[in-house]
């Protein structure tokens, strides 16, 4: 996958709020359904040859992919599960363009969204600015590789945020995105001691205000994309704002368990307190706590590695810098609606 570092469109699932509380999701595409379509893509039949022929409804195909991308344990991916997948986001790419708005159901998006959250780490990567090896591997034709920690892959950052703003029409979908990416920074802002000269932890910092800053970025342009006049032709059967920030911050602070301690699983812990602080902001304030989440967090790592107050404010005040260059390098490839 090629092209700009960043370039972000809105390709929009189509739903409804339905009857008795839940959810009731309509596909509304002209020609073939989205997934019916994936189905028929020989790259990814070719992956999934193991799978049933019949994989041409939405679940069944999400689980197929699941199944052929993913281990027995979270994270782990041997060198065919993470090539499967690099396949299967290169054919994903091909159903989306700078003016494309065909639509992926939830039936898709929700399982799919679950398949991506556990490549986070190479998700994260991949986002990440100025990360060299990352931008290399991100090319159509470069495979995994494998090295000290794991296998990786990579594909390019303008195409990984496109396809995770068409998946945030599901607000099942980003919260289950948005709690990967959580996890992950989490992971990595406690990776290294937060140090006097703050190089190492610095960089951490910087590096999970962007990502966090992208993801803002997602959330923002949902709400934007329903402003005022969304009830058009061209919205027809799309969830409300209200609706989706609900959804997304039940979904997020549904687990009202204690954190565990900062000893035991340091990244858990600090996840878990700011999912802590978002639960006392409120559904309404979704978008203001999730921009944020990244000063929440590096305040909570630097206080808990014995820095300084000068220090933790340098240090909050650098990955909200990032926080919002992320953002804006999102935002600005949005298109205007």
């Amino acid at each position: 996958m090629t092209g700009r570092r960043l370039v972000v469109v809105g390709a929009l699932c189509v739903l409804l709020a339905g009857s008795g509380g839940g959810w009731l999701y309509l596909h509304t595409d002209d020609g073939p359904g989205f997934c019916e379509e994936m189905s028929q893509d020989e790259r990814l039949r070719s992956t999934l040859a193991a799978e049933p022929q019949d994989i041409g409804d939405c679940a069944t195909l999400a689980n197929a992919i699941h199944r052929a991308t993913t281990g027995d344990r979270t994270g782990e991916h041997s060198v065919v599960q993470a090539q499967a997948m690099k396949n299967i986001l290169v054919a994903l790419e091909d159903t989306q363009g700078p003016e494309d708005e065909r639509k992926i159901s939830s039936d898709f998006a929700v399982p799919f969204s679950k398949t991506l959250a556990d490549y986070m780490p190479d998700v994260y990567e991949s986002l990440r600015p100025a990360n060299i090896e990352y931008i290399r591997a991100g090319r159509n034709s470069e495979p995994p590789w494998k090295d000290d920690e794991g296998v990786h892959m990579s594909v390019a950052s303008d195409y990984l945020v496109r396809l995770m703003r068409r998946l945030s029409e599901t607000p099942a979908a980003y919260a289950q995105l948005r709690e990967a990416v959580s996890r992950q920074a989490a992971g990595k802002l406690t990776s290294v001691p937060p140090d006097a000269d703050g190089s190492r932890f610095a960089t951490e910092t910087k590096s999970a205000g962007y990502v966090l800053g992208v993801f803002d970025a997602l959330a923002e342009h949902v709400h934007r994309d329903r402003g005022e006049g969304w009830k058009s032709l061209r919205n027809l059967g799309k969830i409300s704002w209200e609706d989706w920030r609900t959804e997304v911050f039940d979904r997020l602070t549904e687990d009202g368990s204690a954190p565990p301690s900062d000893e035991r699983d340091p990244a858990g812990h600090l996840t878990a307190s700011w999912r802590g602080t978002l639960r006392t902001a409120e559904a309404e304030n979704l978008l203001s706590s999730l921009g944020t989440q990244i000063t929440d967090m590096v305040g909570t790592a630097a206080k808990s590695g014995g820095l300084d107050l000068n220090r933790q404010v340098q240090l909050t005040n650098g990955a909200e810098q990032f926080s919002r260059m992320g953002f804006k390098d999102a935002e600005q490839e949005f298109p205007d609606r």
